[in-house]
């Protein structure tokens, strides 16, 4: 069983250019569960699809960090980005991301083995999310550093949106950090993790916690359907 990561290879590079030159005005590209070599991203950069762009997700696929970053460098309208599965460098490669791409808005982690809660710390560091998706990332589970890690960093005063889902658990951190976390993203309207508030039921600092972000206008369910929305 299990899901097979980045199991797909595109090679028609004359069918993905002509692609390319009939989509007008597109301006997500969805490349799931796919290989993705350097021929491939080099057919988008420079293109008027590339230059429009604004939402890019390779989520459940292969990309190399170097070819990753020379996406983000490329897409001068790029503000939402779902990461690939695979190992990307760690600290260092959210740094080099940031410079790449600084007016990113929304951030996907997902399906990954290797991401830890001090790579998302250091991407919320150097950005200043609206958005921050956390999806089936097994070394981040109920770990409270992750929550440190976010209200240390900038985003903290721009977060309006968390979304995680962890290995069908959730955070399961307890409302004591739901509420700190609540309270330390000012802008936060929406915390969609329905195995936390399930977890929360009767849990009185969730229940404050909640109480704020409807007062917010929002509530513990979101939107997005775990795919990259510059729009919200």
């Amino acid at each position: 069983g299990g899901f097979m990561i980045g199991n797909y290879v595109p090679t028609d590079l004359n069918a993905i250019s002509e692609t390319l030159r009939v989509c007008a005005s597109a301006v997500e590209l969805y490349c799931d569960q796919c290989q993705i070599a350097r021929p491939v991203v080099d057919l988008f950069i420079g293109t008027p699809f590339g230059n429009r762009l604004r939402a890019l997700s390779f989520d459940m696929s292969q990309v190399a960090a170097d070819d990753l970053l020379a996406c983000a460098r490329g897409f001068p309208q790029l503000r939402a980005l779902a990461l690939p599965a695979n190992e990307l460098g760690g600290v260092s490669f959210y740094e080099a991301l940031a410079r790449a791409r600084p007016e990113l808005a929304y951030l996907e982690f997902s399906w990954s083995e290797t991401t830890e809660h001090s790579h998302i710390a250091a991407a919320c560091s150097l950005l200043s999310l609206r958005c921050l998706v956390v999806e089936d990332c097994d070394r981040c589970c109920d770990n409270p550093r992750l929550i440190d890690g976010i209200l240390a960093s900038s985003s903290a005063a721009s977060l309006e949106e968390i979304e995680i889902s962890l290995s069908e658990r959730g955070l399961e951190l307890g409302g004591e950090h739901l509420l700190r976390l609540v309270r330390g993203c000012p802008r936060l309207r929406v915390f969609a993790d329905f195995y936390t508030w399930s977890h929360c039921e009767s849990d009185e600092d969730a229940d404050e916690a909640r109480e704020i972000l409807r007062h917010r206008g929002g509530d513990a369910t979101s939107p997005h359907i775990t795919a990259p929305n510059p729009g919200h």
